[in-house]
């Protein structure tokens, strides 16, 4: 069986202080897609200000994934992910 698709992904680099704002909306965007299936209402807490978060996600090394815009970002901390998120936009393209 051949299977055919694209892989996007031009560049994986480390994050940058400059990459912060991309990386807080692409947060946004998928934890929203990820709680729209609870059954009980909850509340999205900004990951610039969930701080247990936004600690855990410093610790890690960030990784940025680009082709002329970001369009995603993953954080691993020794031998744990600890984010793997796409932009909406990017989805279903062979990103990660």
């Amino acid at each position: 069986m051949l299977v055919w698709f694209t892989l996007y992904i031009k560049q994986v680099r480390t994050l940058t202080s400059s990459d912060w704002v991309a990386t807080f909306e692409i947060y946004a965007q998928s934890k929203l897609d990820e709680l729209r299936n609870e059954q009980q209402q909850l509340k999205l807490i900004p990951l610039e200000n969930d701080h247990i978060r936004l600690t855990e996600l410093k610790e890690s090394n960030i990784y940025i994934i680009e082709d002329k815009e970001i369009m995603g970002f993953g954080a691993i901390c020794h031998n744990e992910i600890r984010a793997l998120f796409v932009h909406p936009n990017f989805r279903g393209n062979g990103i990660v």
